[in-house]
């Protein structure tokens, strides 16, 4: 990977979405400060997980971004996509991986964030309707506005890729839905995860689904619990490892959507 002397023009850095209402001037400046990147085919750009604060644009070429659960998609520079950046949310959710040969800039994240503010600047008639707010509110709604319009880039650039539900849970669906399953064929399936398995054994032999006896055996607990009640916990217990997360803002609401959808 290299830096060139080239300079992107001011007519490339406007077709990016998050730089495209920056004033002509802004945008001249900026461009006589960048330089576009170059990478060989196989060249990883961008670490999953990685924390640096830049921003990256595909330019020329193509790049394969891998999610944490493996999912996978393809950035051509002549797609829509191309035109927000890649992987902006840090710590990075994908790995970025040039497909081809690829060019690209890689501009610094404050960079970005200016830009973004400035276009959402509101005009000074909109002011006198706002109220003043804690601070701390003030800090949670910026992190949730920042969190909630790299999301609405992703999406709006068809690069949004959601964590799929593990492999363990879709098989315990699928038995439990075919006729020809009982509770060892069921208990044989929840057996290959050892931590879910645990789970619901201890689910079984709990106030609620306990019998006289306690139970050692995962086909037993099927038995206790029935089909319905035991494809429901599987897939709790994975929902839960799969939306963890160090924001107490993004956990309660996680925790409220879930609550809301079994009702």
């Amino acid at each position: 990977m290299t830096e060139t002397s080239a300079h992107p023009t001011p007519a490339t850095l406007r077709r990016l979405s998050t730089l495209r209402e920056l004033p002509q001037d802004e945008l001249q400046d900026l461009s006589d400060r960048l330089h576009i990147h170059e990478a060989g085919k196989g060249s990883v750009l961008l670490q999953l997980g990685a924390t640096d604060e830049h921003t990256l644009y595909l330019i020329e070429g193509s790049c394969r971004l891998v999610a944490d659960d493996g999912g996978v998609k393809i950035i051509n520079h002549t797609d829509a996509s191309a035109l927000a950046p890649l992987a902006r949310l840090r710590p990075s959710h994908y790995k970025v991986i040039a497909e081809s040969a690829v060019r690209y800039l890689r501009i610094d994240s404050d960079v970005i964030d200016q830009a973004v503010a400035a276009a959402d600047q509101p005009s000074s008639l909109s002011l006198e309707t706002y109220q003043v707010e804690e601070e701390d509110d003030l800090g949670h709604m910026a992190a949730e506005n920042r969190l909630t319009l790299h999301i609405y880039e992703d999406l709006n650039a068809e690069r949004l890729l959601l964590p799929t539900l593990p492999d363990v849970a879709i098989r315990i669906g699928e038995a439990v839905n075919d006729e020809n399953s009982d509770a060892r064929k069921v208990g044989a399936v929840i057996e290959t995860d050892p931590a879910i398995a645990l789970k619901v054994l201890k689910a079984a032999n709990s106030a609620r689904f306990g019998g006289i006896s306690q139970i050692a055996t995962v086909t037993e607990a099927v038995a206790r619990l029935g089909m319905q009640n035991t494809r429901f916990l599987v897939v709790t217990f994975a929902l839960r490892e799969l939306f963890r997360t160090n924001s107490r803002q993004l956990e309660k609401r996680m925790h409220d959507l879930w609550e809301h959808s079994r009702r």
